[in-house]
């Protein structure tokens, strides 16, 4: 057998028992580091920051179908989602967004739509967008 098949057969051994570890766990969301979006004055979703108490609101993305709005510790929003419904709930936040809507799209929506639909069956991720006043 050759060096190269066995190095490689070596490492899809390594990556087969280390997913079955990661299966047996419970597939636990790996997290991911936060990203901070900052929010121009005069959007609706400007606004909904300021109200809070804690001038933050945090969007949680789990990518086994869930996301959570919090702001000042409180749950002000759940959403279940499939990676198919996800476009319409990013549609949705979009809205709020005013003229910083396709910035969202761009920054946020996309790069979110696109992982949560490649890894939804496979692996776990917690995406945290911490939502701030300009």
């Amino acid at each position: 057998m050759s060096r190269v098949l066995r190095i490689v057969l070596i490492t899809l051994a390594v990556i087969v028992l280390l997913y079955g570890v990661y299966y047996i766990l419970g597939r636990p969301a790996l997290p991911i580091p936060a990203i901070r979006y900052k929010v121009s004055p005069g959007t609706q979703l400007y606004d909904l920051v300021k109200a809070t108490e804690s001038d933050e609101l945090r969007l949680t993305v789990v990518t086994d179908g869930q996301i959570d709005v919090t702001g000042d510790g409180n749950r002000m929003a759940s959403i279940q989602y499939t990676p198919k419904t996800l476009g319409n709930a990013l549609t949705l936040a979009g809205n709020f967004m005013g003229k910083d809507q396709q910035k969202f799209q761009t920054s946020v929506s996309k790069p979110l739509q696109n992982l949560s639909s490649l890894l939804y069956n496979v692996f776990r991720f917690k995406l945290t967008v911490l939502i701030v006043p300009a």
